[in-house]
């Protein structure tokens, strides 16, 4: 988690990439704005949110930790 408020929250989600050959990317992260509505989270690209989803950047899994949300 970055950032929080009662009903905003901006968290980088580690997304692992299998092992391929013909790609080159790897695992990345990419940042997510998420807002309480409804009670849950959900993401929000509206405004200038959707720039952060396509801000993606190399990462590794030891600079996260796993959070199951159910």
């Amino acid at each position: 988690m970055l950032t929080c408020s009662d009903n905003i929250v901006v968290v980088d989600v580690f997304i692992e990439q299998p092992d391929n050959p013909y790609e080159s990317e790897g695992d990345f992260a990419v940042r997510v704005p998420l807002a309480w509505r409804g009670g849950d989270w959900t993401p929000d690209f509206s405004g200038a949110g959707d720039a952060d989803i396509k801000a993606a950047r190399s990462a590794s899994p030891d600079d996260f930790t796993e959070v199951d949300y159910r």
